[in-house]
């Protein structure tokens, strides 16, 4: 991921049948451990890279 540059995260829900959560925001910080994306309503969430990294996560550039 790059600051600055807006993303859609796709959260793959846990166990059978399970749903995932999106998440649609810009880049704003990399911490050794995880990105910081905020909505444009202002609101922001922290993604971990090692989910990622397994595949629980996934990020589109939009």
């Amino acid at each position: 991921m790059e600051i600055g540059k807006k993303y859609e995260i796709t959260t793959f829900g846990k166990g059978k049948g399970g749903k995932g959560t999106k998440f649609k925001g810009t880049c704003i910080a990399e911490e050794k451990e995880f990105y910081i994306l905020q909505h444009r309503e202002g609101f922001k969430e922290c993604f971990l890279k090692a989910d990622f990294a397994t595949g629980e996560c996934k990020a589109e550039e939009i």
